[in-house]
């Protein structure tokens, strides 16, 4: 990663990380999520990456001193993680649980 210094500039990466992983790995689930709720797909990964980043922002604090518990990639991961849940949850309740 990228020479980080500050808790607020590992999340701006971090949000963009999120972003390029949501368009890119998992267009066709987050089309099929937005198809079903009925809401604009940026807004949609708008709101997605926020949720995720209010998930890690401690964690980010944690990784610059005074107390560095984590390493800024563990919290990217960690980032990615949370991710990959909060689609899967979604994918739960919007698209497998469709009554046609």
């Amino acid at each position: 990663m990228q020479d980080v210094t500050s808790p607020k500039q590992l999340l701006a990466i971090i949000s963009i990380v999120l972003t390029k992983y949501i368009l890119e790995e998992r267009s066709e689930d987050v089309e099929r999520i937005v198809a079903s709720i009925k809401v604009d797909k940026g807004k949609y990964v708008d709101l997605l990456v926020q949720e995720v980043i209010e998930n890690v922002w401690v964690d980010a604090q944690f990784a610059f001193p005074p107390h560095i518990l984590m390493t800024p990639e563990e919290v990217k991961n960690k980032a990615l993680k949370v991710l990959k849940r909060k689609i899967s949850r979604d994918m739960r309740l919007y698209v497998s649980n469709k009554i046609e």
